[in-house]
């Protein structure tokens, strides 16, 4: 029988659900033999932050310079910054 997929939504709150800190601080205690955990245990902490933390190299930063910062104004800075934090692409030629 095949299996439905998930909905977006659906993954998300299984992903909120993960405690992410508290995986992380587990394997950290792990790491500086403050804690035991067996292979299964760190491979499942593993996989579980998998799921919940970007994997970092598959980050996408498209970050293309077109000009020195000090060619532009002040107010073209502002706007650049201002696209950046909502997901533009933070270059002035957005409007």
């Amino acid at each position: 029988m095949q299996r439905r997929a998930k909905s977006t939504s659906a993954q998300r709150e299984t992903r909120d659900e993960i405690p992410t800190s508290a995986i992380i601080a587990r394997l950290s205690g792990f790491v500086n033999g403050d804690c035991e955990m067996t292979a299964p245990q760190v491979s499942a902490a593993l996989g579980l932050l998998k799921k919940t933390l970007p994997d970092l190299p598959q980050a996408q930063n498209d970050h293309t310079v077109k000009r020195a910062a000090t060619d532009y104004s002040r107010d073209e800075l502002v706007t650049i910054l201002n696209h950046a934090g909502y997901g533009g692409t933070g270059t002035a030629d957005e409007g």
